[in-house]
């Protein structure tokens, strides 16, 4: 008889963790910013594990209106212990990261907070911040309409002044004008952030933010003028109430309009902000909250699929006829699941430098300079699409990976997908979001056409925009390591991006003569082009963090991370292997045989990179991601925790099975 999985499990994942080639823990301190800062962070997220609000077994058995009543008492412990505890902002994230579930309260601090913060006058902060803070009132933010999502510019909510009593009056003059969709709104929302277009004297000033109080602070009882209501069962987010809002003529002070830029004096006189765009200010945050975010949920994934392959066995081992093969040994499963690791660790690295350039970009417009918004605006869209949806594929992918125990809600990683698939459309749809970021591209290819070089720490490579012929045949003599060198690839990467870019601009240009230089018309016919060199924009930037994150890292982590950057980059080379051979890329043979490589190498440390991102059992929620590799152990026991087995008859069973199999009907 072979000896296969469940013989042993846990020992399994002992002897992965004894040929670790790096030290887990330090790796785990790098991560987290140092050992100081991640051992807090450890004492936060154990403030979460070890309260029973936040019990996590029984997640999978509750109904949606049992998960909301949940997420009720998670909310109040939660604010009970930041004040308990004086949890700075930081950790306050920390411990939202660590509950694991979407509370109406992530909308509230994660959304309207910092739109107050960002786009509030000081008058308006000292206002709102403090109740915001204290959860004294919570908040939404009203954009999206039944029929308007990405296009803010169509949104058809109406803010009109009215001088005589120095009120705005908010109103859907349309059945699709009703806000749709968003978080905390349906039944939860005190006040909202409001997105609706300023009516001045009869004429559209565009669109602005204002705050709305929607229910009463006494009985929640919702106020006169207003229909709001949860939009029913979607897909995943089962905690959180997205909901609709019909205004009927509801008057708010005009102070109540967000005013830290864009000004409406008491005549009706509207100062506008140096960049109409500031009023995005907001998406702009999430969507670096996003990006911030996304190595924690692919390295989640990726530890589930990367543990269970390794306690998983299948098949005859050709080195031991004994044994089953490791699945985590087979060269298919490493192709599939190793670059989702690599490109888990090159998120953390870019999510680090999308906070820096963010803060500076804060520092920039607290001066009233504007000048870094279309570059902030272009990089967060661009990277936002195409991080999520590897995110997203990589779930999904990690879930096939572990074969038919993959479907069982049990693994971790059905509610990990269903919650996460959305991210690709909220905070602007990702093909939107990819047509924004080409139009910044356009005028960047035209500066440097031009003779000007462009300034920005994400564009500055486009200065070589009229210089590059070619992509690298190959890597060059010099350059040790061959395909895997690093240099080499981040150079790959950039010829490619200037050729689609390249590419782009003189197939707009030709379209502009055509249709008589009208932008949009031609904008319509070059869209894929456009989506193209966005795309190749983004890897540019992904793998440029990456290897920029590794100057400084301690010698000993160096190696196993230096390995990983090359496999990121390589894997993304190979499956976009079109772009580079056609202009003139020749060493692609190498290129695979140097991938193939580097997995082979990666495997003696798969188990130990994944243990570094230092996700708990209690956060996994898996059976079979689980630490002690005890994964068959633990579906039988959360199997017996299911409803439908606490009683020996099922459900229906004296009505309707019964009088079916004793010939009764």
């Amino acid at each position: 008889m072979l000896r296969g999985a469940g013989q042993g499990d846990g020992v399994i994942l002992d002897k992965e963790r004894e040929g670790a080639s790096f030290a887990v823990q330090d790796m785990h301190f790098l991560l987290m910013g140092g050992q100081e800062k991640a051992e807090r962070l450890r004492e936060v997220a154990s403030l979460v594990e070890e309260d029973p609000a936040f019990r996590k077994w029984d997640r999978y058995f509750l109904s949606r209106s049992e998960k909301f009543e949940r997420g009720y008492e998670m909310t109040c412990r939660m604010v009970q212990l930041f004040k308990e505890h004086q949890l700075t902002k930081e950790e306050q994230d920390w411990f939202y990261l660590s509950m694991d579930v979407d509370l109406p309260a992530l909308l509230h601090r994660g959304v309207f907070q910092p739109c107050v913060e960002l786009l509030g006058s000081e008058e308006q902060r000292k206002k709102w911040i403090p109740l915001c803070e204290s959860f004294a009132i919570m908040g939404a933010y009203a954009q999206t309409e039944l029929g308007h999502g990405s296009n803010v510019r169509g949104l058809e909510t109406t803010a009109t002044y009215l001088p005589d009593t120095d009120e705005i009056d908010i109103h859907s003059p349309t059945f699709t004008s009703m806000k749709w969709w968003p978080g905390c709104l349906g039944k939860t929302a005190t006040h909202a952030v409001v997105m609706a277009r300023l009516i001045l004297q009869g004429k559209d000033e565009g669109v602005m933010p204002f705050i709305v109080q929607l229910r009463s602070l006494e009985d929640h009882s919702v106020l006169p003028g207003l229909e709001i209501g949860d939009i029913g069962p979607k897909y995943g987010y089962e905690f959180n109430d997205n909901g609709f809002a019909r205004f009927e003529h509801v008057r708010i002070p005009r102070t109540d309009m967000l005013m830290r830029f864009t000004k409406l004096s008491r005549d009706g006189v509207l100062t506008r902000a140096k960049n109409d765009k500031i009023t995005y200010v907001s998406m702009v945050n999430v969507r670096v909250s996003m990006i911030r975010e996304m190595w924690h949920k692919l390295g989640r994934a990726v530890t589930v699929a990367t543990r269970f392959s390794a306690v998983r066995r299948q098949f005859k081992n050709p080195a031991d006829p004994m044994t089953e093969m490791q699945v985590l040994d087979y060269q298919m499963q490493q192709r599939q699941l190793f670059p989702l690791l690599a490109s888990a660790y090159a998120f953390h690295s870019t999510g680090e430098a999308i906070r820096k350039m963010y803060d500076q970009f804060k520092k920039e417009v607290a001066e009233n300079d504007m000048s870094m918004m279309a570059e902030v605006h272009a990089t967060t869209c661009c990277l936002k699409s195409v991080m999520t949806t590897i995110v997203c594929d990589g779930i999904e992918k990690c879930r096939k990976l572990c074969g038919g125990h993959g479907y069982s809600r049990f693994s971790g990683l059905i509610d990990l997908f269903s919650n996460y698939v959305p991210s690709q459309t909220y905070e602007g749809e990702n093909t939107i979001l990819m047509l924004q970021t080409a139009r910044f591209l356009l005028k960047m290819a035209s500066a440097v056409s031009s003779g000007r070089n462009v300034q920005g720490a994400t564009v500055n490579y486009l200065n070589k925009f009229l210089l590059v012929h070619n992509i690298p045949s190959g890597p060059t003599v010099e350059q040790e390591g061959g395909c895997a060198n690093l240099e080499f690839l981040v150079q790959a990467f950039q010829a490619r991006a200037i050729f689609l870019i390249k590419n782009m601009a003189l197939e707009f240009t030709s379209q502009l003569r055509q249709h008589k230089g009208d932008q949009e018309k031609a904008a319509l016919e070059v869209q894929v082009a456009m989506v193209r060199a966005s795309r190749a924009h983004a890897c540019v930037i992904l793998l440029s963090n990456f290897v920029s994150a590794l100057n400084g890292v301690p010698k000993p982590l160096a190696p196993v991370l230096s390995k990983l950057c090359s496999l990121f980059g390589l894997s993304m080379l190979v499956d976009d292997s079109g772009d580079f051979v056609e202009h003139g890329f020749e060493s692609m043979s190498e290129a695979r045989e140097t991938l193939l490589s580097l997995l082979r190498d990666i495997r003696k440390d798969a188990v130990p990179l994944v243990d570094a991102f230092g996700f708990s059992d209690h956060f996994l929620n898996s059976a079979l991601g689980r630490f002690d590799g005890n994964a068959y152990q633990a579906l039988y026991e959360w199997a017996k925790k299911e409803p439908l087995n606490q009683e020996d008859l099922p459900p229906g069973y004296e009505r309707f099975l019964k009088p079916m199999l004793q010939g009764k009907l």
